[in-house]
């Protein structure tokens, strides 16, 4: 198991005491979360513009197929068909999934190079109202795609974090609309409870709901399963009545990082509901605990492999509960204007395992509240920010160190970077946090 999964269950335990899952998994004394995730202050340095930059035509990029892409749709096709798209061709998807890494980038760097070229991508994008594009590694380009949805939300959201525009929201809202269709909004009969599993190891056999599920008649995937496209893969495998979670997981997993700008109880309930469709259809009896089927064809009632890990579904199911993922770095944006004239201002980056709220940037402070484990060392990077004069957590000034790695609590200026590094050990699950300059 990777240590991204341990830290949640380390978390857990550190929280209620229960220390089965713990022990289970082997986990030491000495572990704490901040030896599972790593530092995100360790050799900090700005990371250079990505290199898409330069393919970059008009805001788009061009599709480009590859040798071995082509040869499986030459076998799947018995050579009527040689790829998924015309190469050379524009889409909002290819977009999307180019433009994206720009757009992080600028957010967690405020890299200037990264947000120019993401916003010349947003501009482009408007004329397409779609999704489409983005499982190009199996589906044509041109077919109606949920997780391209989930895609350009991430992509517009992260836009308006970075230039408080409202034209950018608008659009993510709009994004988040389209991926409603994919969704089962009522239930289908005669589907969910007596599923049979095709389980393709040790040997290919077909087992009963009762040997992957401890209550199989409790398991309705409906509503809220989720179609990922609308149409096939390689032009052969319909997806037409055979869901597949994980892509309706994301776009739910794009959707909540949203809802903290909008108040929209329709996209709420349909992220909450895809999650909750998510969990009936996660296996939970040994061996095939938290196992979660690619898809489940709901003419036969039967689950098909691949098996996912329960990452997929631990994201969007924490957002839902409000409870950050652990193991992943989230960035918050906090701007300030400083300038009458149009798009003049300021901006400050944090970067942090724990779950931040109300980030607000004034001319000479920066505060928020965090939420993390007590008595465990939570770090924060902050960029764009000037040298701090103080640092205050709850109500303890924070000495500022030389070494912020063997710290427990500090801080440090990395004047070469232009970042603070913050290293905080919370008394309380939540705590204030205020930056002085």
């Amino acid at each position: 198991m990777s240590d991204r999964p341990l830290t949640g269950i380390l978390a857990h335990s550190l929280r209620t005491g229960e220390k089965r899952w713990v022990a289970a998994l082997e986990l030491k004394p000495e572990d704490t979360l901040l030896s599972l995730t790593g530092s995100i202050l360790t050799d900090v340095k700005r990371p250079a513009t990505p290199g898409n930059v330069a393919t970059q035509v008009n805001g788009l990029w061009r599709y480009e197929s590859s040798d071995d892409l082509e040869e499986k749709v030459k076998s799947w096709t018995d050579g009527k068909r040689e790829n998924l798209g015309q190469p050379g061709s524009f889409n909002v998807g290819v977009a999307a999934n180019q433009a994206i890494g720009l757009l992080s980038t600028a957010l967690q760097w405020g890299d200037e190079a990264s947000l120019a070229a993401g916003l010349k991508a947003l501009e482009a994008m408007e004329q397409y109202r779609v999704p489409r594009g983005c499982q190009g590694w199996e589906v044509h380009i041109d077919i109606p795609d949920i997780y391209a949805a989930a895609r350009i939300i991430d992509c517009y959201r992260m836009g308006y974090e970075l230039t408080g525009d409202e034209r950018w929201l608008r659009r993510a809202v709009y994004w988040a609309y389209t991926g409603l269709p994919f969704l089962y909004a009522y239930e289908v009969g005669e589907t969910g409870p007596g599923a049979a599993a095709h389980i393709p190891w040790p040997e290919d056999v077909v087992r009963e709901a009762d040997q992957v599920f401890l209550e199989p008649d409790k398991h309705n995937l409906t509503p809220w399963a989720s179609i990922p496209v609308f149409g096939t893969s390689f032009y052969r495998v319909s997806w037409f009545s055979n869901p597949v979670q994980w892509c309706g997981l994301c776009w739910a997993k794009s959707v909540y990082p949203l809802l903290e700008h909008v108040d929209d109880d329709l996209l709420r309930l349909a992220a909450d509901g895809t999650v909750i469709s998510g969990i009936h259809q996660t296996f939970d009896k040994e061996p095939y605990v938290g196992l979660l089927p690619d898809t489940w064809h709901l003419s036969s009632n039967v689950i098909h492999p691949a098996f996912i890990g329960p990452v997929r579904l631990e994201d969007p199911l924490r957002e839902m509960i409000d409870r950050s993922p652990f193991g992943r770095v989230k960035t918050k944006v906090a701007l300030r204007k400083v300038s009458d004239e149009a798009g003049v201002v300021e901006r400050v980056h944090l970067s942090s395992y724990a779950q931040v709220r109300d980030l607000t940037l004034a001319e000479n402070a920066l505060h928020w509240r965090q939420r993390f484990v007590p008595g465990q060392v939570c770090e924060t990077r902050i960029v764009g920010a000037k040298q701090p004069a103080e640092i205050v957590a709850g109500t303890r000034v924070l000495q500022k160190v030389d070494d912020i790695l063997t710290a427990e609590e500090g801080w440090v200026w990395m004047a070469d970077v232009g970042v603070i590094g913050l290293r905080v050990k919370p008394e309380s699950e939540w705590e204030p946090v205020t930056v002085r300059f």
